[in-house]
């Protein structure tokens, strides 16, 4: 058994980064050309008056699904990751998470006062102005 050569190994491993890189562009390319040809025949199946037209342009599209969904498997076999959209944010870093609802009864001229507040700009919200209020009291009383 020869023994590798590692400048040889990272050229083939190079090599074979670039490979994967082009494959993947030119499956996102098929991808986008089958969907804008997807659109198209739906224009035309909305725009059609005749069934049989309608049935023959209807299995084209169906047709053209199938290899949308395939070029996506095989994207996803290829490493790609979509990502479009907003980010998803991490597990306790919610708002939601970081925080307990709780219902108070508040004098209508409080709440009156505090919207008031919040309408000028003095406060950001309610919700942190109390938090904030609550912390200051809790360090005075300590």
């Amino acid at each position: 058994m020869r023994p590798t050569n590692p400048r040889k190994r990272a050229f083939d491993l190079e090599q074979y980064e670039k490979k994967q890189k082009k494959q993947i562009e030119h499956l996102l390319e098929k991808q986008k050309e089958f969907l804008s040809e997807w659109k198209a025949l739906k224009k035309a199946f909305e725009t059609e008056s005749d069934a049989f037209e309608k049935k023959r342009i209807a299995y084209k599209m169906q047709s053209l699904e199938r290899r949308i969904e395939m070029a996506k498997e095989e994207l996803k076999k290829k490493g790609y990751k979509d990502n479009r959209g907003r980010p998803k944010k991490e597990a306790g870093t919610t708002y939601k998470e970081q925080r307990v609802k709780f219902t108070a009864h508040l004098l209508p001229e409080t709440i009156a006062y505090l919207k008031a507040l919040k309408e000028k700009g003095v406060i950001p919200d309610i919700s942190s102005f109390l938090d904030e209020l609550v912390r200051h009291h809790k360090n005075e009383t300590e």
